[in-house]
Parts: structure tokens; sequence; C-alpha cells
């Protein structure tokens, strides 16, 4: 998955951030196109674009995941820590067939960067290959314009975080996922205790599924208090 160079941090996927373990709820529409993209095996690009927690980064994994599992090269880099790098680490993406680029918003304002993120884009689309890109905002802050324009021609989604009405059923469909039987009262305490955001609930069914496995005990509140510490 990495491209001949090295990169300040380790690029790896997380094994939870897949297509099974997205509730997609509001977004069905958005995970359908994507997961459309793949199998069209032609150019195509992405715009997806919301707030903190609402599951950018765990499509752009999944796609990345599912890619590799049909036999096609694919690379996820997050831009949170460009800051840190040089405009460089974007050069040779252009080998992959699909590029996923999450937190591109950090990267907004700073012209080196835009132009290196601008020339990425077009070896891509000559390529033919796959462009998903994430930020937490539409590109109005780019300074330059011919990047926001293309940024912005293909499909753009605006992830919507889950509803309260959502969290029942989502963290059902996450326990159901993993195999997991939540014992009586377990929904609701852990409703009642943990962030109100699919990240948390996924990371709490994560982590009940891994420590029920260690430990090979069903899930009941007393574990539930003891895996998550509440």
């Amino acid at each position: 998955m990495l491209a001949d160079m090295q990169l300040p941090l380790p690029l790896s996927l997380s094994p939870a951030l897949s297509w099974a373990h997205f509730y997609a709820g509001n977004n069905a529409e958005c995970v359908q196109a994507l997961r459309d993209a793949l199998p069209m095996s032609q150019a195509g690009q992405f715009y997806l674009w919301g707030g903190k927690n609402v599951g950018k980064t765990h499509l752009l994994q999944a796609l990345c995941r599912e890619a590799m599992d049909s036999d096609r090269s694919a690379f996820y880099l997050s831009l949170a820590f460009a800051n840190q790098w040089q405009p460089e680490v974007l050069q040779n993406l252009s080998q992959y067939q699909v590029v996923c680029l999450d937190d591109v918003q950090v990267i907004y304002g700073q012209s080196e960067w835009e132009e290196a993120l601008f020339h990425l884009y077009n070896q891509v689309n000559e390529a033919g290959a796959l462009w998903l890109v994430s930020a937490n905002a539409l590109p109005e802050r780019c300074v330059l314009s011919d990047l926001k324009s293309r940024l912005l021609a293909g499909p753009v989604y605006h992830i919507q975080p889950i509803q309260d009405q959502e969290l029942a059923p989502a963290l059902m469909f996450l326990a159901q996922s993993y195999g997991l039987d939540l014992g009586e009262g377990c929904s609701e305490y852990i409703l009642t205790r943990s962030a109100r955001h699919m990240a948390a609930l996924s990371h709490c069914l994560e982590q009940l599924h891994l420590a029920s496995l260690k430990a090979k005990r069903r899930i009941t509140i007393p574990f539930v208090k003891s895996v998550m510490g509440w």
C-alpha cells in the first residue's frame, strides 16, 4: 500500500473501519455511490465534507480496504499532520488505482501544498484512478481557484451526523456486525454513558468485542463497566 518513499507516520488501515461496521443512516446515498464506483474500474472522484466524528475517515478507509480486497492498489493518507511534512509527500501517489486523502482542509490556504494537490489531482485523473477526498468544510479557503474547481467537479456529499433517534438502532447494528449479543440493559447503559456519535459507539463496540474474545465472556453491564471504565 505504501508508495516508494518514506513517510513520517505508518499508514495502516484500521480493521474496524470497514463497510461491515459502518452504519449508513442518512448517508446511505453516499455509501452506495462509493461502493458502486469501485466495480466500474474507471476514473472518478468524490468530495466528502462534514464535522468531526461523522465517519469521513471510516468511509475513506472502508473504500481502500474494499479496493485492496478486490486486488486493486489503494492508498490512504490523512493530511492532519501535513504541517510536519513537505508537499513532496504527495508525489508518486498517482501510481495507485484508488487514492484517498483525509483532512485536506489542513493544507487549504498554503500555496505550495495546494499546488502539489492540484498536480496530484491531474495525474490521478490522467491515470484513470478513483480519487476520494474528505475535509471538514467545502474548499472555500483554497487560494488556488483551479484546485477548488477540480475538487468540486465530481459528486460532493455532506456527511451527516447520526441523529439521537438513530443511536439505538446504530448500536444494535454495530453489535450484530461484531457478532455480539448485548445482555439485558446493556444497550441503554452504553447509550447513557457513551458520547453520542458514531465514532464513540464504534470504539466502544470494538473494545467490547476484543475484550469478550480475550476473556471469553458474554457482554453484561458489569463487563461493560470493567472494559470501558465507566
